[in-house]
Parts: structure tokens; C-alpha cells; sequence
């Protein structure tokens, strides 16, 4: 669903004759959606090969995850601060870039259940419904 994201983007802003230079989207791809899960994956990668699964989830993910949550509410508050009037003057705008994210959501959580509830998943429920919320991004806490 990733992938579609920007497609849908285009689409919805295109029926609203809301101009967005290509270049503006791609960068925010890029910068918000494909570099983050690559840096995770890589810095899992090497910090377990490293360090072990013990230091990985006993330190790191430890002292990581108020600093993620501070970083994430520190984003919010920037945005509403030095945005706020645009959000709230263009409300109309803003519902049309999140059809887009809840479609994403919904699609993706629902694929991800019925693919799950099939038989030929071959992750069982402990891996897979935490697997399905990571994948929609409505969860961001880790579950096992």
C-alpha cells in the first residue's frame, strides 16, 4: 500500500485541482516513508549482529522508545504551530490528503487479516495480528 500512496495522492489532488509539484512528493516520500523502516531495518541488522538480541531489546529499544514518542509529539507541535492557520483555513484540503491515508489503513489492515485468516498464512496469530497493525501504521506499540 505504500507504493499506492503517492498515485492516490495524485489523484485525489488532481480531481481538486490542488497543484503539487512531483518533485515535492517524491522528496516526502522518500524523507518520510521510505528512509525511517530503512534505517530501522539496518540499525536492527547491525545492532543485533553487534550487541545480541538481549542488549537490542534490554538497552537500546529501551532508552529508544521515549525519545521516538518525544521526537514524534515534538513533529506534531512544530506542525500545528507553524501550520495551523493553513489547516484550519484549508479544512477541505486536509480531508482530501487523509482519504489517501485512511484508504491506505483500511485496505492494508484488511488484507492483512484476510491473508492471516487464510491457510496458507504461515505466521499464527502471536506474529500476525501485530504484523497487521504495524502494517497500517495505527499501531506503533510493540506487541508480542
Amino acid at each position: 500500500m505504500l507504493f499506492a500512496f503517492a498515485p492516490i495522492v495524485i489523484v485525489l489532488l488532481g480531481v481538486s485541482n490542488i497543484t503539487l509539484p512531483y518533485d515535492v512528493l517524491v522528496y516526502s516520500v522518500v524523507l518520510y516513508i521510505v528512509i525511517p523502516p530503512a534505517a530501522g531495518v539496518v540499525s536492527r541488522t547491525v545492532l543485533l549482529r553487534r550487541r545480541g538480541p538481549g542488549w537490542f531489546e534490554g538497552v537500546f529499544l529501551r532508552r529508544l522508545k521515549p525519545l521516538s514518542v518525544g521526537a514524534l509529539l515534538a513533529t506534531l507541535v512544530l506542525i500545528f504551530a507553524f501550520q495551523g492557520e493553513v489547516i484550519v483555513g484549508k479544512l477541505s484540503h486536509i480531508v482530501l490528503i487523509a482519504i489517501p491515508l485512511l484508504i491506505q489503513v483500511y485496505l492494508t489492515r484488511g488484507w492483512s487479516t484476510g491473508w492471516r485468516a487464510g491457510s496458507g498464512c504461515p505466521f499464527r496469530w502471536p506474529r500476525g495480528a501485530p504484523s497487521s497493525e504495524r502494517a497500517t501504521s495505527s499501531s506503533w506499540r510493540w506487541r508480542r
